[in-house]
């Protein structure tokens, strides 16, 4: 892997910077809490995402919602882009990433995309996802390695199995005495189920012996069901033509009932046709007696119709003349009404110029208001400052104190001890308390602010609310000034009016007839109307004649058809009855009945044979099936005991071996790579350095064997670099990683001018095409070849490359 480019935005104490990588040894070089280590979260952050608790909080930047890190880098020759960001919500954190190879973008989640990274670098993810690989292997944070030297044997020899994988041989040996256990039961089920083969046999051949027994028996019962069933059939003949003889005759009677109330039926209607024909004869006579009378009636019908037209046109003509009325009335209202509203649009005019002066001043308040917003908006602006310069003096005062022992101060070079320690950190405490008095003063202001901001907010409400009204009653003058228009318009319309009801006056005294005469008339036509049904009904029947004549002698020919009908049935069911024997008829019946029950009897017996037949198949076949699984369990029992006595007296022997081994093998290679780095860098002849079996590192001085905590602070810096420089060989060597990047976190605390220029050939004998250094050290950019500086001025990180 070799970094490119990385971008990034609101990342701790950074705004925005960009930083372009180059091969060769990186210095990134810059005061105590100038943001060299917000670089390295960057990095990680964007490789990784969260690699930590509240690692969100962490790095973004005061005051600011969102922050981002863009990064490009290469392997194996291939170039990738990857993209994070989060962004602060009230429901929790919002989180989008994606990554750029080849010119195509694929929208991967976060998992899925740390998954991609960690598989691309050839890296090794811990069951509790943690990338341990990449943190011992490429870039360890000093505070890391420090802990790990720290931790007592078994919690620093459980971490190196951790990042080594060495955790599956001891959690395979772990499994063995549950698999044991799993196989004992699994056997004692496997035998449970195998026992009593021998008495299962013997069930299966009485349930065969059986089965054959009642398969003889069932064809008994066909030989008996067939002898019914030919019987059943001969019977059955005879009776199916005494059935369909005894139907005929039912038939039979059934037709000729039919027929005798159909002759029946036929001369009572051809009486009926004659009784009618005779009325329709005195029908003819009394229609010509009343003709007259209808007609006159016709006559006073007519002159009634005429009268009642004229009074519905001067009813008409009333209804218009009354509705004309009432429109005049409203027309005279109306005119009324425009006189009060002329009246009501002066006191609307005087009413809108009092609101237009008062309106007037809106404009002018919400400017004002514009200007305290703003002002608000500085306050705030200056208090988010303050609360950044407060959280600096916070972290410089911390790492001041963690610096409290070293030689000598970062910024003047002078011993960092005494009266000049208290005199820096007297300094930072009397910043901070200023900071703090400042603070409460704008908190004062931005108070006195929102006070007068909310006076104006209920000013503006309130003119608002004028300005509004002033809209209406503008509105409302406009409508009154429309309709006063309208006035002449109106006065025609009243004028009009009255002309054409004085018409319709003059129209309404020109009719001829009254109610009178229409009452008159109605009395007539009443004194009429019968003569006029009792012809109309007349003329009906008299209709009816032709088809009264044609009927009747259609039903006389039916009449004498059915007759010759009834005549034939009665022969033919004489014949019928000579025929047929109620006697055998009964006897037959009766005996195809017995054949039918016994043949009930045969099917149920056979049924129950063939169900008897089919359980002990079914039950055989049941048995047969047991068996075959008896027999297979007593096999599966015995191969399982083979398995069972092989796991427990060879496999965790074996394993155990297999994992001593491999961990002889790692000390053994961690030991010879540690020893190497720490004769590079301390270069001592009274100092050597070892690892016992637990991987902790024993100091030889002078002959006397030491702790770490025994030793200066550049000692142990060295014995930390080693062991850091030795976990990157080892971790590259076992997970075939490519050695061309290492980062080192402030790798040379407490060094003295000696060794930090032997650091530059330890480096050079680093196998890395690019290494990069994150110091405070001034001393150590001889070392680089690329130099970065960064610093800090009013709370924001910038980096700028120098050399």
């Amino acid at each position: 892997m070799k970094l490119e480019k990385m971008e990034i935005e609101n990342i701790r104490s950074y705004k925005h910077q960009k930083i372009d990588f180059e091969n060769g040894v990186l210095l990134f070089q810059g005061d105590i809490g100038s943001g060299k280590s917000s670089i390295l979260y960057a990095l990680e952050f964007a490789l990784f995402g969260a690699t930590q608790q509240n690692f969100y909080d962490k790095i973004l930047r005061h005051g600011e919602k969102k922050a981002s890190v863009e990064l490009e880098f290469e392997v194996k020759g291939k170039k990738y882009t990857v993209f994070r960001s989060v962004k602060e919500r009230s429901s929790g954190w919002g989180k989008d990433s994606y990554m750029e190879t080849d010119g195509k973008k694929m929208e991967l989640s976060w998992t899925e995309m740390r998954e991609f990274i960690v598989d691309l670098l050839g890296l090794r993810e811990s069951s509790s996802g943690k990338v341990e690989t990449f943190h011992m292997g490429i870039y360890t944070p000093q505070e890391r390695m420090k802990e790990i030297l720290s931790m007592n044997e078994e919690e620093r020899l459980e971490s190196i199995r951790k990042v080594f994988n060495l955790e599956d041989y001891k959690r395979a040996a772990e499994n063995v005495k549950i698999v044991r256990n799993g196989l004992r039961n699994e056997i004692g089920k496997l035998e449970v189920k195998a026992e009593k083969i021998e008495e299962l046999k013997e069930d299966i051949e009485g349930k065969k012996e059986e089965l054959e027994d009642k398969k003889e028996k069932r064809e008994d019962l066909k030989e008996k069901l067939k002898s019914c069933e030919s019987e059943k059939e001969e019977i059955e003949e005879e009776k199916k033509e005494l059935e369909e003889l005894d139907q005929k005759i039912k038939d039979l009677d059934s037709d000729k009932t039919r027929l005798e109330d159909k002759v029946s039926s036929l001369e009572k209607e051809l009486e009926e046709i004659e009784d009618e024909l005779e009325r329709i004869e005195e029908d003819e006579q009394r229609m010509d007696d009343i003709k007259e009378k209808k007609e006159e009636y016709e006559s006073v019908e007519n002159k009634l119709e005429e009268v009642r037209e004229q009074i519905d046109k001067k009813k008409r003509k009333e209804s218009k003349k009354e509705n004309l009325e009432l429109k005049l009335k409203n027309k005279e209202e109306d005119l009324e009404t425009l006189k009060e509203k002329e009246s009501k649009s002066s006191e609307l005019e005087e009413d809108i110029e009092g609101l237009e002066r008062e309106v007037e001043e809106l404009e002018k308040i919400k400017e004002k208001r514009k200007n305290l917003r703003e002002k608000r908006s500085d306050v705030k602006g200056d208090i988010r400052s303050i609360n950044n310069d407060l959280d600096e003096i916070k972290g410089e005062l911390k790492e001041l104190s963690d610096l409290e022992g070293e030689k000598e101060c970062p910024k003047c070079k002078q011993p960092l001890e005494g009266e000049h320690l208290d005199e820096i950190l007297g300094d930072l405490k009397d910043e901070k308390e200023e900071l703090r008095e400042e603070k409460e003063s704008l908190k004062k202001e931005k108070k006195g602010l929102n006070e007068e901001l909310n006076e104006l907010r209920e000013n503006i409400r309130s003119l608002e609310e004028k300005e509004k009204d002033l809209e209406y009653k503008k509105k409302e003058l406009e409508r009154y000034e429309k309709e006063i228009e309208e006035k002449d318009d109106l006065k025609e319309d009243v004028n009009k009016l009255r002309d054409d009801i004085e018409v319709l006056e003059k129209d309404i005294e020109s009719f001829e007839f009254d109610e009178e005469d229409l009452e008159n008339l109605k009395d007539k036509k009443e004194e009429l109307a019968d003569f006029k049904e009792e012809y109309i009904e007349i003329k009906e029947r008299l209709k009816k004649k032709g088809d009264l004549m044609r009927k009747e002698g259609e039903t006389r020919e039916e009449l004498k058809d059915k007759k010759e009908k009834k005549k034939k049935i009665l022969e033919e069911l004489e014949n019928c009855k000579k025929r047929y024997s109620e006697n055998r008829h009964e006897k037959i019946k009766k005996r195809y009945e017995e054949l039918i029950e016994k043949k009930s009897r045969l099917e149920e017996k056979k049924t129950h044979l063939r169900s008897e037949i089919d359980r002990l198949k079914k039950e055989i076949d049941d048995l047969e099936e047991e068996l075959k699984e008896k027999k297979e369990s007593r096999k599966k029992a015995e191969e399982l005991k083979s398995i069972k006595s092989w796991i427990s007296n060879e496999f965790k022997e074996t394993i155990k071996n297999i994992e001593e081994h491999r961990l002889a093998q790692i000390r053994s290679e961690f030991a010879r790579y540690f020893r190497m780095w720490f004769d590079e860098i301390l270069d001592e002849p009274d100092i050597s350095a070892r690892l016992d079996e637990k991987f902790s590192p024993i100091i030889t001085v002078q002959g006397n064997e030491t702790t770490v905590d025994d030793l200066s602070g550049g000692e142990r810096t060295s014995v930390a670099l080693a062991y850091r420089l030795a976990f990157n060989n080892m971790i590259k060597e076992e997970l075939g990683l490519e050695s061309n990047l290492l980062v080192l976190d402030e790798p040379t605390s407490g060094f003295s001018r000696e060794q930090l220029t032997r650091l530059k050939d330890v480096i050079n004998k680093v196998s890395a095409d690019q290494v990069i250094i994150v110091s405070h050290e001034n001393e150590i950019v001889n070392l680089a070849e690329v130099v970065f500086r960064v610093e800090k001025r009013d709370g924001i990180s910038t980096v700028e490359k120098t050399r």
